[in-house]
Parts: C-alpha cells; structure tokens; sequence
C-alpha cells in the first residue's frame, strides 16, 4: 500500500510500526529513496523531521522536498523483513537495484546505510574497477578538488576503493597530493 506524505506522519503509525524495506517517491519526477529500518514508522518520521528542517544528510532528496510540497512524496511498504538486521541490508540493495534507487534515485550509492553495509553491496552488484585512464581521470578531478564521496559516486565505486586507486596512482607516477581527502 502507498501513503501520501505531509507534514506529519502520525495518521500512518499503526500501519508502518514494522521491520522492513520501504520506498520514498517523489511523485513529480519519479525519483525514490529505498530505505530499511527495524521500525519504518520511526524511520520515516526521522526523516520528515529532517526534511521539514532543512536538516536531512542527503541534499538531493532535500532539494526537491523544499522545491515541491510534502504531498507530492509517497511511501510505500515494500517488503517486510522479520529476523537479523543483515537480511534487511541484503533486501534492502536489491530493492535499491530494482528500483533504481542509484543511480537514478535519491540512494547516494549502491550500499546501504554507508559503511555499515558495503560488505553486502557486492552480493548483488558487480565490483566496478576503475580503468587505468579513469583512474587517471578521477586522481586529476581529486587534485582539483572534488571529494572521493562524489568521485566514488560517479563512478558507481566505493569510496575507500576510489581513495586507494588515487593513491597509488599518484605514488606510482611520481605526482603530488595536491589535497588531503
């Protein structure tokens, strides 16, 4: 079942008081965030409070909430997940492929919840490597000062993967690190 958006989610409680995967959409652009929480309802509610407050960590998904209204984002149940938090994040990157939710979407990455869960991205998504002119690409988009977290986004990467790649680019052709990062 979908469920409009506002304000104030406190109407919706009893029917998302559950553990499992869930969908933001935006239903202007079509665009969602995919999401997992033991306790949807307090998940979501955290993030309307951010969202209301100009305060939410993903920049994207707060643009468009200040550009359009709160009731033109849904909600949507998309699967319950009973038993240890990893099967939700293994859920949960399915879901995000499925729907798109990266790189189309409002999902930062192929990962779930950052670093907790990189260790499960690559069960459903194919180790990207970076080529040797890419690398070369990102290491000069590094140094000129661009962060790994959005080199590593572009790139579908990891970003301890991409930080590494730079490294060692630079050590091995003799350049300076221009910048820390």
């Amino acid at each position: 079942m979908e469920y409009k958006l506002n304000k104030s989610i406190v109407h919706l409680k009893n029917e998302l008081e559950f553990s499992g995967i869930y969908c933001i959409k935006n239903l202007t652009n079509n665009k969602c965030y995919v999401g997992s929480s033991k306790n949807i309802f307090n998940r979501l509610r955290y993030h309307i409070s951010q969202l209301n407050n100009n305060n939410h960590t993903n920049n994207i998904l707060q643009n468009d909430w200040n550009k359009f209204r709160a009731i033109d984002f849904t909600v949507k149940i998309l699967e319950l997940v009973e038993g240890a938090h990893n099967n939700r994040l293994i859920i949960e990157c399915k879901w995000i492929k499925k729907l798109e939710g990266y790189p189309y979407g409002y999902n930062l990455n192929l990962s779930t919840h950052g670093y907790r869960s990189r260790k499960y991205e690559n069960q459903y998504y194919p180790k990207f490597h970076l080529s040797q002119l890419t690398t070369n690409i990102a290491a000069t988009r590094f140094q000129n000062g661009e962060h790994i977290f959005k080199i590593a986004r572009d790139y579908g990467c990891d970003e301890e993967y991409v930080r590494n790649k730079i490294i060692t680019y630079v050590n091995e052709n003799n350049l300076e690190m221009i910048r820390g990062g």
